[in-house]
């Protein structure tokens, strides 16, 4: 009835008294996603996002249980990757630049022939779009462009706005904001995107025992749109460029991933997958292997992500282990604040409830979730069974980091 080293039941309410109608709780009719295509990318397709930059080649990529390619840097980087990801017929990321244009002289050039800049881009998306049909999204570059100057907050005005137009499939337009950002700097750029993506490098930002900064980096970026009032798709960045003890990459990369994604993100792109002389081989490859079982996982659990309707049902209690841990984050002077340790959703799809949790402590910890109804707990990977639950509340023993991805099915 149990799995001894991780679960613990408490019997506090009876199963009928916390619900009225116990079949709600397990399943619905509705899917936002029911009118996307198959075989499309999200958001335009029922397809979860998930790639990195700068990759080797796409096929790589591909074996990984990756669903795109992408974006690159670098001219001769972007042919080959298009090309690559034409050939396989595999979604990818195409980096649109206006020839001859920097964040270096966008900033020291009061005088921008911007008509110049539309007509080239207009020119490269038609070029791009005919060539390569597979494209999924574009990618706006340079990046990190600075709202507070004018040129280059321009410059992302401009070439949104062209790519746009230019594109006949609408199809959705990023640009990477750095991880620093928080939520009024982000507000700024949702107007010009379609996709959010800032940094979500936790170890980079001097958290790497305090991991739970990727809750605030996740919702901050989930709010800034939620406030906009936009329809634009948060996604996580995670980071690959952090040499860490292999034993440990695992942790890191499941860890961060999903956490973002229960605090709402419905995509995935890593920065990044090429190899970098300041990381050894076997890092490098800890990072990949970590990163293309969670790929493989959401091949699986995708959809459940992306259409699964949020539910707040359950009452969340912690039982013991730490409650908060202090996080820090950039400015001058740094600023520290508290931020929970645990962290979960609920998902309501026609195939079932799930329930999605992580521990983002450094030690173990046990928490309570108290008001389900009478349901059978399974490991929503395998739809193995793990516990029945009679009484109305469920205890869970966390370990550091650790992840769990529950199945809630009616008993």
């Amino acid at each position: 009835m149990m799995n001894g080293n991780t679960l613990l039941f408490a019997g506090l309410l009876t199963g009928a008294a916390l619900l009225g109608n116990a079949a709600d709780f397990f399943r619905t009719d509705e899917d936002p996603g029911k009118d996307l295509p198959a075989d499309k990318i999200y958001p335009q397709g029922r397809i979860f996002p998930y790639t990195g930059f700068q990759p080797r080649n796409v096929a790589m990529l591909k074996d990984a249980g990756f669903t795109m390619a992408g974006p690159g840097y670098g001219r001769k980087h972007i042919i080959v990757l298009s090309n690559e990801a034409k050939k396989l017929n595999f979604p990818f990321v195409y980096t649109i630049a206006a020839e001859g244009i920097t964040k270096e002289n966008l900033a020291n050039h009061a005088k921008i022939d911007w008509e110049k800049i539309r007509k080239d881009v207009a020119r490269q998306v038609k070029d791009a779009a005919a060539s390569y049909p597979n494209i999924a999204w574009w990618y706006l570059q340079p990046e990190e462009l600075r709202f507070w100057r004018p040129n280059e907050y321009r410059y992302l005005k401009e070439v949104y706005e062209t790519i746009r137009n230019s594109d006949p499939l609408k199809r959705p337009v990023w640009m990477y904001n750095p991880n620093h950002y928080d939520l009024s700097a982000l507000q700024k750029y949702v107007p010009y995107m379609d996709i959010m993506g800032k940094g979500m490098y936790t170890s980079h930002s001097g958290n790497r025992e305090q991991r739970s900064w990727g809750r605030w980096s996740s919702e901050n970026q989930v709010r800034a749109i939620q406030e906009c009032k936009s329809d634009a798709v948060p996604i996580c960045v995670p980071e690959m460029f952090e040499e860490h003890p292999v034993a440990l990459v695992g942790k890191y990369v499941r860890h961060d991933v999903y956490l973002s994604l229960i605090c709402g993100s419905k995509g995935v792109v890593i920065f990044s997958i090429a190899e970098r002389p300041s990381m050894s081989k076997a890092v490098h490859q800890a990072y990949l292997n970590a990163y293309s079982k969670v790929a493989k996982e959401l091949k699986l659990l995708g959809e459940v992500f992306l259409f699964g309707l949020d539910r707040r049902d359950l009452k969340g209690v912690f039982v013991s282990g730490p409650s908060e841990q202090n996080i820090t984050l950039a400015g001058r002077p740094k600023k520290r604040i508290a931020c929970p340790t645990m962290t979960y959703c609920e998902k309501l799809t026609k195939s079932g409830r799930y329930l999605f949790a992580v521990n983002s402590a450094e030690t173990p910890l046990v928490f309570r979730f108290e008001k389900l109804p009478v349901a059978r707990i399974l490991d929503a990977l395998t739809n193995r069974e793990i516990a029945v639950c009679e009484n109305g509340a469920l205890e869970l023993k966390f370990e550091p980091l650790e992840v769990k991805l529950l199945k809630l099915v009616r008993k």
